[in-house]
Protein backbone atom coordinates (compact mmCIF):
# COMPACT_ATOMS: atom_id res chain seq x y z
CA UNK A 1 0.00 0.00 0.00
CA UNK A 2 2.70 2.32 1.10
CA UNK A 3 4.74 1.48 -2.72
CA UNK A 4 1.33 2.64 -4.19
CA UNK A 5 1.26 5.62 -2.90
CA UNK A 6 4.69 6.60 -3.04
CA UNK A 7 4.57 5.98 -6.67
CA UNK A 8 1.40 8.15 -7.11
CA UNK A 9 2.86 10.97 -5.25
CA UNK A 10 5.73 10.59 -7.40
CA UNK A 11 3.97 10.52 -10.97
CA UNK A 12 1.99 13.70 -9.52
CA UNK A 13 5.57 15.22 -9.10
CA UNK A 14 7.11 14.31 -12.39
CA UNK A 15 3.58 15.12 -14.06
CA UNK A 16 3.60 18.94 -12.47
CA UNK A 17 7.39 19.32 -13.45
CA UNK A 18 6.60 18.31 -16.83
CA UNK A 19 3.29 20.71 -16.86
CA UNK A 20 5.50 23.82 -15.41
CA UNK A 21 7.92 23.07 -18.11
CA UNK A 22 5.47 23.12 -20.85
CA UNK A 23 3.74 26.30 -19.61
CA UNK A 24 7.37 27.96 -19.05
CA UNK A 25 7.94 27.03 -23.13
CA UNK A 26 5.28 27.70 -24.32
CA UNK A 27 5.63 31.21 -22.23
CA UNK A 28 9.13 31.66 -24.10
CA UNK A 29 7.64 30.71 -27.80
CA UNK A 30 4.90 33.39 -27.17
CA UNK A 31 7.64 35.95 -26.29
CA UNK A 32 9.96 35.45 -29.53
CA UNK A 33 7.10 35.35 -31.79
CA UNK A 34 6.44 39.00 -30.21
CA UNK A 35 10.77 39.66 -31.05
CA UNK A 36 9.65 38.08 -34.38
CA UNK A 37 6.75 40.67 -34.54
CA UNK A 38 8.52 43.45 -33.89
CA UNK A 39 12.14 42.55 -35.26
CA UNK A 40 13.54 45.36 -37.64
CA UNK A 41 16.41 43.99 -38.85
CA UNK A 42 17.21 40.97 -41.62
CA UNK A 43 19.52 39.29 -39.16
CA UNK A 44 17.71 39.45 -35.58
CA UNK A 45 14.56 38.49 -37.43
CA UNK A 46 16.49 34.76 -38.55
CA UNK A 47 18.42 34.22 -35.14
CA UNK A 48 14.72 34.26 -33.93
CA UNK A 49 13.22 32.32 -36.34
CA UNK A 50 16.15 29.85 -35.08
CA UNK A 51 15.23 30.46 -31.62
CA UNK A 52 11.99 29.72 -31.99
CA UNK A 53 13.18 25.89 -33.93
CA UNK A 54 15.33 25.67 -30.88
CA UNK A 55 11.67 26.14 -28.89
CA UNK A 56 9.25 24.09 -30.92
CA UNK A 57 12.03 20.92 -30.84
CA UNK A 58 10.49 19.23 -27.51
CA UNK A 59 6.72 21.04 -28.56
CA UNK A 60 6.07 20.21 -32.01
CA UNK A 61 9.07 18.88 -34.69
CA UNK A 62 6.67 19.81 -37.28
CA UNK A 63 7.01 23.75 -36.19
CA UNK A 64 10.77 23.39 -34.90
CA UNK A 65 11.74 22.76 -38.90
CA UNK A 66 9.41 24.92 -40.54
CA UNK A 67 10.68 27.78 -38.44
CA UNK A 68 14.40 26.34 -39.06
CA UNK A 69 14.14 26.36 -42.59
CA UNK A 70 12.65 29.67 -42.97
CA UNK A 71 15.40 30.97 -40.51
CA UNK A 72 17.69 29.25 -43.07
CA UNK A 73 16.38 30.82 -45.66
CA UNK A 74 16.54 34.28 -44.92
CA UNK A 75 19.86 33.69 -43.67
CA UNK A 76 21.09 32.56 -47.44
CA UNK A 77 19.32 35.39 -48.42
CA UNK A 78 20.85 38.67 -46.29
CA UNK A 79 24.19 36.23 -46.80
CA UNK A 80 24.44 35.98 -42.75
CA UNK A 81 26.96 32.89 -42.59
CA UNK A 82 26.58 32.88 -38.86
CA UNK A 83 22.82 32.63 -39.05
CA UNK A 84 22.65 29.70 -41.39
CA UNK A 85 25.26 27.48 -40.04
CA UNK A 86 23.01 28.35 -36.37
CA UNK A 87 20.02 27.24 -38.19
CA UNK A 88 21.54 24.38 -39.76
CA UNK A 89 22.46 23.29 -36.12
CA UNK A 90 19.28 23.68 -34.43
CA UNK A 91 17.51 21.64 -37.54
CA UNK A 92 20.11 19.32 -37.06
CA UNK A 93 18.98 19.08 -33.59
CA UNK A 94 14.88 18.49 -34.72
CA UNK A 95 16.02 15.56 -36.65
CA UNK A 96 17.87 14.01 -33.72
CA UNK A 97 14.50 14.37 -32.07
CA UNK A 98 13.33 12.25 -34.54
CA UNK A 99 16.55 9.54 -34.39
CA UNK A 100 17.22 10.49 -37.53
CA UNK A 101 21.18 10.83 -36.60
CA UNK A 102 22.07 10.58 -40.44
CA UNK A 103 20.76 13.17 -41.72
CA UNK A 104 21.25 14.86 -38.16
CA UNK A 105 24.96 13.94 -39.00
CA UNK A 106 24.91 15.53 -42.54
CA UNK A 107 23.49 18.08 -41.77
CA UNK A 108 26.00 19.31 -38.81
CA UNK A 109 28.70 18.61 -41.29
CA UNK A 110 27.53 21.23 -43.69
CA UNK A 111 27.40 23.95 -40.61
CA UNK A 112 30.54 22.87 -39.48
CA UNK A 113 32.23 23.87 -42.85
CA UNK A 114 30.18 27.07 -42.72
CA UNK A 115 31.51 27.77 -38.88
CA UNK A 116 35.09 26.63 -39.88
CA UNK A 117 35.27 28.91 -43.10
CA UNK A 118 33.93 32.37 -40.77
CA UNK A 119 35.94 31.10 -37.54
CA UNK A 120 32.47 30.62 -35.43
CA UNK A 121 34.18 29.26 -32.58
CA UNK A 122 31.81 28.91 -30.37
CA UNK A 123 29.37 27.10 -32.75
CA UNK A 124 32.36 24.55 -33.78
CA UNK A 125 32.75 23.50 -30.46
CA UNK A 126 29.23 22.59 -30.09
CA UNK A 127 28.68 21.24 -33.79
CA UNK A 128 32.11 19.10 -32.95
CA UNK A 129 29.96 18.00 -29.67
CA UNK A 130 26.78 17.30 -32.00
CA UNK A 131 29.15 15.17 -34.77
CA UNK A 132 30.79 13.29 -31.63
CA UNK A 133 26.49 12.33 -30.41
CA UNK A 134 25.34 11.49 -33.69
CA UNK A 135 28.16 9.25 -34.61
CA UNK A 136 26.79 7.64 -31.17
CA UNK A 137 23.46 7.78 -31.24
CA UNK A 138 23.94 6.29 -34.87
CA UNK A 139 26.63 3.45 -33.16
CA UNK A 140 29.53 4.15 -34.97
CA UNK A 141 31.53 4.50 -32.07
CA UNK A 142 34.90 4.06 -33.89
CA UNK A 143 34.28 7.81 -35.63
CA UNK A 144 32.55 8.98 -32.26
CA UNK A 145 36.14 9.60 -30.53
CA UNK A 146 37.38 11.43 -33.36
CA UNK A 147 34.86 14.44 -33.37
CA UNK A 148 33.73 14.43 -30.00
CA UNK A 149 37.04 15.71 -27.78
CA UNK A 150 38.17 17.83 -30.79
Amino acid sequence: MMKKITLALLFAFVCRIGFAQLIESKKIIDSLKHDLAISKDDSSRAMTLMRLCLGYRSLNIDSGQFYGREGLNLSRKIKFPKGEAWALHYLSMTQESLGNYPKALEINLIALKIAEANDLIDLKGRLLRGIGGDYIWSKDYSKAPDWAYL
